[in-house]
């Protein structure tokens, strides 16, 4: 087995020449930082800009068993396709649904779960 080389690899190996192209994960938020200030900059910031396509208003679900909570929204679908349209990658409806979920822009904590409406 060769020597470790101290440089960082990928899942396909050594990194190529960093000035051809970006590598790996930060490569794609380099890549999409140009995109974020086109998009976000008519509407204030990110934050404003994610909040708008649900009209700034927190969706909070009443889910009763785990298999009821979706992996995509119409709300996502829309969000997804705009990010795309854009320029950005890796940026799926079910992908933006977890951001949503995470950014607190929905509540889908089952009704029994103690961390419901927990989330200001």
């Amino acid at each position: 087995m060769a020597a470790d080389s101290g440089e960082p690899r990928g899942r396909n190996g050594p990194p190529k020449d960093s000035s051809s192209r970006p590598v790996g994960q930060n490569g794609r938020v380099t890549l999409s930082a140009p995109r974020l200030t086109h998009v976000a900059l008519p509407v204030g910031d990110l934050d404003a800009y994610l909040w708008s396509f649900v009209d700034g208003i927190r969706t909070v679900n009443h889910w009763t068993v785990p298999g009821q909570v979706p992996a995509t929204t119409p709300v996502s679908d829309r969000m997804s396709k705009a990010l795309k349209k854009a320029g950005f990658r890796f940026v799926g409806s079910t992908i933006c649904y977890s951001l949503m979920q995470a950014s607190g822009m929905v509540d889908d904590h089952l009704i029994a779960c103690e961390c419901k409406g927990t989330v200001r």
